[in-house]
């Protein structure tokens, strides 16, 4: 199960990180599941999505993902103009009104859970203050030190609780080993699924994993 250095050379295998899509792929189940451990009510809870400024598909996939059931959710982008048909069509959907603050003129950012999704090691989370859960895309160890010291009140999550594993696993790894057994987030990675066809990952939580882990 584990992709050890032996498998790698054994197999001529890369060693391969699809961290971001592991994130995208399980987000709604992992928000849950940290509000769950944080005693935060979907429904009052305030949710705030980074967007990774990229103009990638990661912002759009990820309001998907955590419109049904959210009362407050406000979107950190520059890109208003290109995400307002997903913009209206949450709001026709739903009724959710998303508040947009301008990525470059926010100062501060606060929330109950705040998703970043920008990778770059360094950006944005240095405004994040008060009590809040983070889920960073651009997580590394010494940058959770850091938000740590910068905000004690931040709780940072990264790691994933596998149901046949007590100990936890790097999602690198993760990412890897769901990269080759299932064909779907294979698909995922490489946006070949359309929003019907990414129905059919949602039991990917259910059959692998069991929590999120607090890193610091």
């Amino acid at each position: 199960f584990f992709v050890t250095e032996q498998l790698l050379q054994q197999f001529d295998m890369k060693k391969e990180s699809y961290v971001a899509a592991l994130k995208l792929l399980l987000l709604r189940e992992m928000a849950e599941t940290i509000m769950r451990k944080h005693g935060i009510a979907k429904k009052t809870a305030r949710l705030t999505l980074i967007d990774d400024a990229a103009e990638t598909w990661y912002l759009p996939y990820a309001i998907y993902q955590l419109a049904p059931g959210c009362n407050h959710m406000t979107v950190v982008t520059d890109r208003e103009e290109a995400l307002r048909p997903v913009l209206d069509d949450i709001l026709q959907e739903y009724g959710l009104v998303i508040e947009i603050e301008k990525l470059q003129q926010m100062k501060k950012i606060t929330g109950d859970l705040i998703i970043n999704l920008c990778q770059e090691e360094e950006k944005y989370t240095d405004r994040i203050q008060g009590m809040c859960a983070l889920l960073d895309f651009g997580y590394t160890d010494k940058k959770a030190v850091r938000l740590g010291q910068i905000n004690p009140k931040i709780a940072v999550y990264h790691t994933i609780k596998l149901k046949s594993v007590q100990d936890t696993i790097a999602l690198e790894e993760v990412s890897q080993i769901l990269y080759y057994k299932e064909p779907l987030f294979r698909r995922l990675v490489h946006g070949e699924l359309d929003w019907k066809e990414m129905q059919g990952l949602k039991d990917i939580w259910d059959r692998y994993f069991v929590e999120m882990v607090r890193v610091y």
